[in-house]
């Protein structure tokens, strides 16, 4: 059995990215602000690109929160210029992901940024809430500190991640996208509407916004 798909022309493509293998190990506690440096180029991601939503798993070692008021910010790549600040917001026990939408999502034209949470509470050293971290012993991309004094973490990467869109801007991208899937060795691309059920007829889909699943990627698609 197989199936195929053909989305056509106009359609933007989107993805959660972050370092973090989402692997709980460890927790950072360590600075006022924890953030992570995210390099699109490294998710073959074109610009522009408009960041839509972030989300975050915290850690709670004693079962409970203490001080979990936290605001999430956005920097350029210089790590100081700030490009978004939320409201101040209070962190979920884990393992349940806090999940915020950006009621003004943030477009990058050009380069890296950081997503950051700035603690409501800090009494040195210890910036509350806590973020896990993931089983990376040589992290890279995560850090802690304050804008243009960050200092990278010993930790692993932190559960910091950004959903991004963007427009595709290949050829192959421009004109539509195959997304074809049969038994074999192929890998097998799924089709999702926007309440996370699984279109088995994928033909004739009517205009609107659905998510493609390839392994354990996911990638939104704007059918116009």
């Amino acid at each position: 059995m197989s199936f195929i798909l053909f989305v056509s022309f106009l359609f933007n493509l989107g993805q959660w990215v972050s370092y973090c293998n989402e692997y709980p190990d460890l927790f950072v506690f360590y600075g006022q602000e924890k953030a992570m440096l995210i390099n699109p180029s490294d998710f073959g991601i074109t610009y522009p690109l408009t960041i839509e939503s972030l989300r975050t798993r915290f850690y709670s070692s004693m079962g409970g929160f203490t001080d979990s008021a936290f605001v999430y910010k956005i920097y350029a790549g210089d790590g100081q210029t700030l490009l978004f600040e939320s409201e101040t917001l209070i962190a979920l026990r884990p393992p349940q992901h806090f999940r915020y939408a950006l009621r003004n999502p943030v477009v990058i034209e050009s380069g890296n940024f950081y997503v950051a949470i700035a603690s409501r509470t800090y009494r040195e050293p210890f910036g509350y809430p806590f973020i896990a971290t993931d089983d990376n012993s040589t992290p890279q991309k995560s850090f802690y500190g304050l804008p243009g004094r960050w200092t990278l973490s010993d930790y692993g990467e932190y559960f910091i991640f950004a959903f991004v869109s963007w427009t595709p801007t290949g050829e192959k991208e421009r004109k539509g996208e195959w997304i074809g899937g049969k038994r074999g060795n192929e890998r097998i691309k799924k089709i999702y509407n926007v309440k996370g059920e699984l279109l088995t007829e994928s033909k004739k889909l009517p205009p609107g916004v659905y998510f493609l699943k390839t392994g354990d990627k996911v990638r939104k698609v704007i059918k116009l």
